[in-house]
């Protein structure tokens, strides 16, 4: 599992980092933002009534139109048509001569030797040919201070309990047993 702060692949190829984690989470606040006052400010708008305005048209009688005597428009004259210029002669380019191009050589293709057999190395030559990075040293997790629990029991010494009065004829094994738990409950 990857620790804060380092990238973690995704699939796709996509590399998440703690910079762009950020850069997500502070675009997507800002839209949520932005959507949300919009939201808000749309609820507002629409809740606000507002009196509607009352239009009063009046009807007004018109003039009557003046009488238009229709005249047609004098036929336009034909545009004359000014004669073309006389055509210049051609004026004849120079032929370019043909350059020839000389063929370029194709280069030879490089003989590449071929690489050295791979040689058989047993795992002791490797690993002295390779020496082995040295851990970094892992810190220590600060240790806690440990509390002695002798240090707060409390001492009751139990009284001793010694019978006054008449002795009663009663088994000894039952007032044995029920003096073993009352002493025990009370040393606890």
């Amino acid at each position: 599992m990857p620790r804060a702060g380092y990238a973690v692949g995704l699939g796709g190829g996509t590399i998440v980092t703690k910079q762009t984690k950020r850069a997500f989470v502070l675009s997507s606040l800002i839209h949520g933002i932005g959507l949300t006052g919009f939201a808000i400010a749309g609820l507002l708008a629409n809740c606000s009534e507002d009196e509607p305005k009352v239009h009063v048209f009046t009807l007004v009688a018109s003039p009557p139109p003046p009488a238009s005597t229709w005249t047609p428009a004098p036929p336009k004259p034909a545009p004359v048509k000014p004669k073309p210029p006389k055509p210049k002669p051609p004026v004849r380019k120079p032929t370019p001569k043909p350059t020839v191009k000389k063929p370029t050589p194709k280069p030879k293709p490089t003989v590449r030797k071929p690489d050295p057999p791979l040689r058989r190395t047993t795992l002791d030559q490797f690993n002295r040919e390779h020496s082995k990075p040295t851990p970094r040293p892992t810190p220590r997790p600060p240790t806690l201070p440990r509390f002695d629990p002798n240090a707060f029991a409390v001492d009751v010494k139990a009284p001793k309990i010694q019978v006054t009065g008449p002795v009663s004829t009663s088994n000894p094994g039952i007032r044995d047993r029920y003096l073993a738990t009352v002493l025990a409950k009370i040393e606890r």
